[in-house]
């Protein structure tokens, strides 16, 4: 397994800990183990997403099998509470 940040943008504060739940559940469905979670709060977005100006920054470190990126990435893409995520190596 190797080592990535996964990092989320979610659209407010409010539902920011249910979606951190439900993406842990999806690492946790893909094998992979979350190592440290940084919560970077409410920030001004460099454009608007979706009529947005505002979103909520959560950076996750985890350790995943590479093979389990491509369905979880899949997955994130679905859910309208995410607006932007991205994994980093």
């Amino acid at each position: 397994m190797k080592k990535y940040e996964l990092v989320l943008i979610t659209k407010d504060k409010d539902n920011a800990e249910e979606v951190i739940g439900k993406v842990k559940e999806l690492l946790k469905a893909g094998n992979a183990k979350v190592i440290k979670e940084e919560k970077w709060g409410s920030r001004k977005l460099a454009y608007p997403i979706g009529k947005q100006t505002q979103g909520f920054y959560v950076i996750l470190n985890i350790e995943i099998p590479t093979s389990a990126i491509k369905q979880i990435n899949k997955k994130l893409l679905i859910n309208d509470n995410i607006l932007r995520h991205m994994f980093i190596k």
